[in-house]
């Protein structure tokens, strides 16, 4: 399954334009670069122990809930003590994400309010707003996490304090503090969700308590996972299958959604295909490049798609591409240079800002290509010549600009982001002609 997982990656990046190749260096340092766009609480924990995280990975699990209980144990055990001495700032502001995830998770996904107890919430990736707010959860967490690992031990908080806060602040009744004790066992998911609003509400308790309660319940650690009952285990509203039947490919096709959508939406509206290139790679043993086939797999499906997109949404997704580039230019100018052929670096990933703009990218990407995939062709389609016109005339890119960009080593970074950067541009487009001219720039890109 890791074979697998790791081969996958690769060939995500790589159809994004976004894979970077260093034999030297340890495969597993690769495994926990991709875990911070997964969890990154996990892997600011897997980057301090990295003997733990090898012993993860070079064990085999027996199924899912091994999994889960591993990768449970590893954060109580780990994570939890950091958190339980993180300072007042931090652990508050880990709550609120928290609680806005509970809002969130109750509305689009109820089934998933174990994750607030255990840490498992499957298919979390399938739903937009539940991705995005878990990202933000687990960022506050790690940044809780790293406050609190060089601190001093703090007092615990006894079981008589924390059962006063949650029924005298928190508005809990006895039974709830039980089941908020014993979830998942016998609490509907409805109970589990309610229970998190209560229990993440950090606004309703005094300022001098905010602190502690919070170190307290993040301090507690996640409980191992339990096998809930078969008839409680619904999936996510449009989840591909059912958690329990969820094989090595499901698997790694969920951990591809958080990394890029986009591509995750072309392989699974191609799922037989996909699984056939899968295969085909593993068994070639390296004579086959699964990172070419995938490339390939997206630019016969996706690109199509893109070029009949409607539009305001291909119009979003060239903005999105200038708010990258403007990143680029910024916070990592040596980057622009890539960007001419729509790759983004590992190194540039690692800029919290520009990993969190690519990102945004790719999910305009994925809206565009699951817009446009049951359109018909577009009405109006540019010429070559049309192409050339507004690349000079409309966004001030020269010919001789346009040379220089097939001799990028020849390039200074800053004439890369110059370059680049009006390409990406929409602004100069007169506004009839803006959704042609950005489904050409997107489809072109792949």
């Amino acid at each position: 399954m890791k074979k697998n997982l790791l081969l996958l990656v690769a060939m995500a990046l790589f159809a994004s334009g976004a894979f970077a190749q260093d034999a030297n260096k340890d495969p597993l340092e690769g495994v926990v670069r991709f875990m911070g766009r997964i969890n990154p609480l996990l892997q600011a924990i897997y980057q301090d122990h990295m003997d733990v995280a090898r012993k993860v990975y070079g064990e085999g699990w027996a199924d899912v809930y091994e999994e889960r209980n591993i990768l449970a144990q590893v954060i109580a055990t780990y994570g939890a003590p950091a958190l339980a001495r993180a300072g007042d700032s931090a652990v508050i502001s880990a709550m609120n994400k928290t609680a806005a995830l509970v809002e969130i998770v109750a509305e689009k996904y109820p089934e998933g309010c174990e994750y607030f107890f255990t840490g498992n919430m499957p298919n979390w990736a399938l739903v937009p707003e539940v991705r995005d707010g878990r990202m933000d959860e687990l960022r506050a967490k790690a940044y809780a996490y790293q406050d609190g690992k060089f601190r001093a031990d703090r007092e615990m908080m006894t079981f008589e304090k924390r059962y006063v806060i949650m029924t005298q602040y928190l508005g809990m009744t006895a039974d709830e503090v039980f089941k908020a004790n014993t979830a998942p066992i016998d609490v509907s998911d409805q109970d589990m969700c309610a229970l998190a609003k209560k229990l993440n509400n950090v606004g309703a308790l005094p300022k001098e308590l905010q602190g502690d309660w919070g170190r307290a319940w993040l301090g507690s650690g996640p409980s191992l996972q339990k096998r809930k009952p078969a008839a409680a285990a619904k999936p996510a509203p449009g989840a591909v299958a059912q958690e329990t039947k969820a094989g090595p490919f499901e698997k790694e096709m969920q951990v591809l959604a958080g990394i890029n959508p986009f591509v995750h939406a072309v392989f699974m509206d191609h799922e037989a295909e996909t699984r056939q290139l899968f295969a085909k790679a593993e068994a070639s043993g390296g004579k086959i490049d699964p990172r070419a086939q995938a490339a390939a797999m997206v630019a016969k499906y996706g690109s199509p798609a893109l070029s009949r997109a409607s539009d305001a949404i291909a119009i979003n997704v060239l903005k999105r591409a200038g708010e990258l580039n403007e990143a680029l230019a910024r916070y990592y100018p040596q980057g622009c240079k890539g960007f001419v052929t729509m790759r983004v670096s590992q190194s540039a990933q690692a800029i919290p800002q520009v990993k969190e703009r690519y990102f945004r990218y790719l999910e305009a990407k994925r809206l565009a290509y699951e817009d446009g995939k049951t359109r018909p062709p577009a009405a109006v389609q540019l010429t070559a010549q049309d192409i050339a016109q507004m690349i000079t005339q409309r966004l001030g890119v020269s010919v001789d600009e346009l040379n220089k960009l097939t001799k990028l080593s020849e390039l200074s970074d800053e004439e890369a982001c110059s370059i680049t950067m009006r390409l990406n541009a929409i602004d100069p487009v007169p506004e009839a002609q803006r959704g042609i001219w950005a489904r050409a720039a997107m489809s072109w890109s792949g």
